[in-house]
Order: structure tokens, then C-alpha cells, then sequence
């Protein structure tokens, strides 16, 4: 069977297979034009994962796309790219007590800072495309924004993720203690994880005299996140910034603090969930096939408190599966 008379009979969502369509997708914000095999905008996650599914019996690549606002060609590939921007961008669940709220990856940051702005909450990644710019996507890139300096990076916020692997094994990414004790995990997710860690301790000098000692880089993954350190790694932020090769993902929960952005704030970074697909890396070597992530950064709340301080006086919280 045709892989797209497969996708179509198995989802629900539409399935462009075009040349207009196709067409529609083949460019980003970069100079770079590819044209894609077919397009698939899934109604739900499951049918997203569906079409994961799908594509890696197929033997095609997958690619996310929403805003296509890459510089560098990110979301343009010769595979089957899925836009999750038209049907996955709800808040699932917000939590103003807790300050926590779980939403979808195709949600346009200024969709979000509405609906969270009627409670008093803000989210402080604040990119200059914030129109269109989706919280996947900016988990792809870690994107950073005009007050990184003092809020941080997509990575500086991103406590947990929840992933599904290439055979579709789903596993947590968050911190965890080098010896990886109480680490609730399958057996492959445990070798996995150890496996990286080896990496980051065998590549620890390395990586502490080649890593450039800059704010944000976009030079390739945070292999740093993985050297041995006086508090446990956190195995989410080898997936931020990774331009989607590592997770296929699923709704997130976000912590927020309270301040106004032009008075300061109090950090309280969040915890997310995330669903991806990516592959267990060979011989330690991080590296995956071409698939798509995203992440939200925690939300601010405006108003009351002015004083700042910082990133290791967050509080924790649990991270909580969700199901849609």
C-alpha cells in the first residue's frame, strides 16, 4: 500500500500529498528549498505518533513544522512533515494555584501570553516572532528572546520531558543521579541514559575546554548537560536545542513565577512533558534520525513581587504525566 492512501485510511487529519501543498512546505525563513513527499496535519497526538509510526514502517524521515521560521533550513526535508500548529495549539489544563499549565506544542507564543495574561501570568522566552513563533518550535532551537540574560534560555527552563524512542518506546527524561538509582525507567531507557552519561564523563575535559562560554549556542547538542557535576544531570536538556532530532513530542506542564518583567521576578522554572521519538544513540554517540520537538519555558506572573533570584533557588516539582 502507497504511503499516502496508508496515512489517510489510518488518520483522521488531512493528508497532502500535492504539489501545492508540498509546495507550501518546502521553504522556511532560510534561502534552502526542499520539497517534501507529503504533508500530515494530525487532529490529536495519537495520531500524530500514528503517523510516526506509519512513516518509520515506510522507512521516511519526519519533520515538525509549524511557523517554518528557520534561518538554517530546519523544517524543510524530503520526508513527511507534520504540522502540528492548526490542530494540537490548546492550554490543556492551567493550574493558577500552582502557577502550572500544561499545553499543546503547535501553540503560538502570543496565543498563550493572552490566555495566560487574564490570570496574571506571563511567559518571558519572548522572541521578536512571537506572532507565529510555536512553543515547539522554540524548544527547537532554544530559543532565548529580548530578557534571556535574566530569565534564561528554553534550556534554562526545561526540567523534565517525556519521549517516545524510534521503536516507539516511551520514556522520562529529567534529572537523574549518575548512578542512576530510583530511576523509574524501562531497561532500555536505563541503558540509554547510561550510555550518555558515560559519554559526558569520558568526553568531560573536552567539552569543558572546547564548549564555548556563551549564553545560548545553536552549534550542536548539550553534550554539556551530561558531565558530571555536584547535582544530578538533566537528561530533558540534551533535547532542547537538538532542531528536533531527538523527541517527537506530547503536552508539556509549565511552572511560573510572579513579577512583572520590567520590575524582576522571582524564577520558579517548570516542568514539561514531552512524547518523542528519537534513537537510542550507537556506541554513546549522540546522534538521532530527522525527527521534531518542542518544550514550553515557565510563565511569569505579573504584578506583585519585584525581588529576583536565582535559578538555584527553584523550587521542584514532580512532573506528572498527562494523556490528551
Amino acid at each position: 500500500m502507497m504511503l499516502e492512501e496508508r496515512l489517510a485510511r489510518e488518520t483522521t487529519g488531512e493528508v497532502l500529498f500535492d504539489r501545492f501543498n508540498r509546495g507550501r512546505y518546502a521553504t522556511d525563513a532560510s534561502f534552502y528549498q526542499i520539497m517534501p513527499a507529503g504533508v500530515v496535519v494530525p487532529r490529536s497526538i495519537d495520531e500524530a505518533l500514528r503517523t510516526l509510526a506509519i512513516c518509520r514502517d515506510a522507512g521516511r524521515t519526519v519533520t515538525r513544522a509549524a511557523a517554518v521560521l528557520s534561518q538554517c533550513g530546519q523544517t524543510v526535508n524530503d520526508g513527511i512533515v507534520v504540522d502540528l500548529s492548526k490542530h494540537l495549539n490548546r492550554i490543556l489544563s492551567l493550574d493558577v494555584e500552582i502557577e502550572a499549565a500544561v499545553v499543546e506544542p503547535g501553540i503560538v507564543l502570543d496565543d498563550l501570553n493572552r490566555q495566560l495574561k487574564k490570570h496574571g501570568l506571563w511567559f518571558p522566552v519572548d522572541v521578536s516572532t512571537a506572532s507565529r513563533a510555536t512553543i515547539g518550535g522554540m524548544a527547537g532551537n532554544n530559543s532565548c528572546g529580548g530578557r534571556s540574560l535574566r530569565y534564561g534560555t528554553m534550556r534554562d527552563n526545561t526540567l523534565a520531558m517525556d519521549a517516545a524512542l524510534a521503536d516507539g518506546a516511551l520514556l522520562h527524561f529529567g534529572e537523574v543521579p549518575r548512578d542512576l538509582t530510583q530511576v523509574n525507567s524501562s531497561d532500555s531507557g536505563l541503558a540509554l541514559f547510561r550510555d550518555m552519561l558515560a559519554l559526558g564523563e569520558r568526553e568531560a575535559a573536552e567539552i569543558a575546554d572546547k564548549f564555548p562560554k556563551v549564553q545560548r549556542r545553536v552549534g550542536g547538542y548539550n553534550l554539556d548537560a551530561l558531565v558530571p557535576r555536584n547535582a544530578a544531570n538533566n537528561m530533558a536538556h540534551l533535547l532542547v536545542g537538538s532542531e528536533g532530532t531527538l523527541a517527537f513530542t506530547h503536552p508539556g506542564r509549565a511552572e511560573a513565577v510572579a513579577g512583572h518583567p520590567q520590575q524582576g521576578a522571582r524564577r520558579l522554572p517548570f516542568r514539561q512533558l514531552l512524547r518523542g521519538d528519537g534513537c537510542r544513540p550507537a556506541s554513546g554517540e549522540a546522534c538521532a534520525r530527522s525527527r521534531w520537538s518542542w518544550s514550553i519555558a515557565p510563565c511569569w506572573r505579573w504584578g506583585a513581587r519585584s525581588r529576583c533570584s536565582s535559578p538555584s533557588s527553584a523550587r521542584p516539582f514532580a512532573a506528572i504525566p498527562m494523556r490528551c
